[in-house]
């Protein structure tokens, strides 16, 4: 597996992932508002990388990405060296490791810039493997959105995790 920064020409393969991953619906995950498109993926990808300090991770076996972490740096000058996360990991490579070195990779890079010293995310109380791996490597519980999540009809909370780089 390699893992790298992308660039706009990744904007194809990552939208592959992007879709096939939201398509899936998974009840770990919010639904496609809108159909995803490769011209709004290469608009996203393009604002990422020109927000300074904020990147996508890939990971890549052979030609195709199989996952990714978009890390995004908070815009308001206070917060300024936090970044919000979301992962995703194309099935057939799922629990195989590929989270954690993802992880791993991108804890290097934000020591490395030092641009972000804290790491945000939000997960479903149903993603017990999320949970688990966000524990694992160091993320602490820092708060729930009770009932903040519809779906399906039904009240969900978000688990609020952080951890300091």
């Amino acid at each position: 597996m390699d893992y790298r920064k992308a660039v706009l020409e990744d904007a194809e393969r990552w939208h592959d992932l992007v879709f096939e991953v939201k398509s899936e619906n998974l009840p770990t995950l919010f639904k496609m508002i809108k159909p995803i498109t490769l011209e709004s993926t290469k608009d996203h990808l393009k604002s990422i990388i020109e927000n300074d300090g904020s990147f996508v991770l890939l990971c890549i076996h052979e030609t195709t990405i199989v996952g990714s972490i978009d890390c995004i740096r908070k815009k308001h000058p206070e917060e300024h060296h936090v970044a919000d996360i979301g992962m995703c990991i194309r099935k057939g490579y799922r629990n195989q490791g590929i989270g954690k070195q993802m992880l791993e990779h991108l804890f290097v890079i934000c020591r490395n810039e030092q641009k972000i010293k804290k790491i945000e995310l939000g997960v479903f109380p149903n993603n017990v493997a999320g949970i688990k791996l966000y524990e694992k490597m160091g993320f602490r519980h820092e708060g729930r959105r009770i009932n903040s999540i519809v779906k399906n009809n039904e009240k969900i909370d978000l688990i609020l995790m952080g951890k300091e780089i």
